[in-house]
This record gives structure tokens, sequence and C-alpha cells, in this order.
């Protein structure tokens, strides 16, 4: 992938809520319609997961100019908005009010490039356990397994001519 026009990015293994991945504040001035995969409730952007792990790979990049290709890769889905404004740094908004992986943009009109693809990940056997005394507590820190999920928003600025 060329970086020659990346500003800045942030990566981050967000927690999936109710299958979902709400990002914001941004502002769309056209929504979509029928789509499956997001929503835009509000001022924010809703990704529609379904990583079996319950953290899909989100990276956000903000380029000084529009990607000149897309990135390498099978991305399943394919989304770009012209004249989505932002107001305030980029984040996931967590359903409890908490913002992580932000990344701040300068005010003002951008184009967005969303591109989502799966990886479906081979079928480990698990063995589970008969009684809860074989619970163990390790298990809690142990490190997040490989996603199944890839999402990547691309931003960059975009003039939007005034009305006459």
């Amino acid at each position: 992938m060329t970086t020659e026009h990346l500003v800045s990015s942030t990566d981050t293994r967000p927690q999936l809520h109710y299958s979902t991945i709400d990002i914001g504040p941004i502002a769309f001035s056209q929504r979509p319609e029928n789509d499956s995969t997001i929503e835009v409730p509000g001022n924010s952007l809703r990704l529609s997961s379904r990583d079996a792990s319950g953290y899909p790979m989100l990276r956000i990049e903000h380029h000084s100019r529009v990607p000149e290709s897309t990135p390498p890769d099978d991305w399943d889905y394919q989304r770009v908005f012209q004249g989505v404004s932002i107001d305030a740094p980029v984040a996931v908004l967590s359903m409890f009010g908490d913002r992580y992986g932000e990344l701040v943009l300068p005010e003002g009109n951008y184009g967005l490039r969303i591109l989502h693809r799966r990886e479906e990940l081979p079928d480990e056997e698990e063995e589970v356990p008969e009684f809860i005394e074989d619970f163990d507590e390790d298990e809690l820190d142990a490190p997040l397994e490989d996603p199944e999920e890839h999402w990547l928003l691309q931003f960059w600025p975009v003039t939007i001519p005034r009305p006459e």
C-alpha cells in the first residue's frame, strides 16, 4: 500500500456491542439506503460485524488527498462518500460513553472510503470443561484471537462547492 499521502492512522480492536461498532462524530450529507453493512444513526457511522472473536480489526486513516487506489486485499465491501463533515476527533464510541482508537482530523469536509473484508479462520477443536472447577482464571488474561473481520476507513479532505 502506498503511504506517501498518509498523514496519520490508528489501529484498534473494538469490542462489539450487539454486533456493531459505532464511530463518530461524523455528519453525513448523503445517507446510505438499503445497506445491511453500515448505518448512519445521527452523527455517527455504525458498522455491522459478525466477528466471532468479538474484537474485529479497525484501521482509520487520514490522507492528505484521495488515495490513488484501493489497498490490496480481497475486500468484500466497499463504499465511498463525498462530503462527510468532521468537527472533532473521530473515535470508536462505546455504548458506555467511552471513546477509544481516536484519530484527530482537522475540522472540515472529507471523502470517506469504507472497506471491509472477512477471513474465514480454521476451526479449532476446543475442549469444553465438564465442571466449573475446570475453569482456568489465566484464560481471562489470554491474548485476543485473530480477528475474522478487518475494517478500513480512509478520510481525505474535499472541497464542497457552495450553492449559488
